[in-house]
């Protein structure tokens, strides 16, 4: 199976697609990796992109059944707060910052 990954064009996209999904490497090491692969630039950066952004809307979606989750958890509680502490600080930024600009 890895032999596809390497020999085929498919198989350096998806592959490509695949290692940008994975955090802390992300794009960084996809684009790299595809350019070694020898895809070119507008496959290699196009895969890389929506691979980043394919598991966006599903870690937003289950951020708050996972910290409900830990919350049950006396380890996991104070994480939590803080977690929930600091977005409620970050979004009232965001509220404020989209009420001006709403009124200019």
């Amino acid at each position: 199976m890895f032999k596809f990954l390497w020999s085929t064009l498919w198989g350096q996209i998806i592959l490509t697609f695949l290692i940008s999904m994975v955090p802390v490497i992300e794009l960084r090491g996809a684009i790299p990796v595809g350019a070694t692969l020898g895809l070119p630039f507008y496959v290699n950066y196009a895969m890389a992109a929506i691979g980043n952004l394919l598991p966006v809307p599903f870690i937003l979606l289950l951020i708050p059944h996972i910290l409900n989750f830990m919350e049950r958890f006396k380890i996991f509680k104070p994480i939590v707060k803080w977690v929930r502490k600091k977005a409620m600080k970050n979004s009232k930024k965001i509220g404020t910052d989209t009420a001006s600009e709403d009124t200019t």
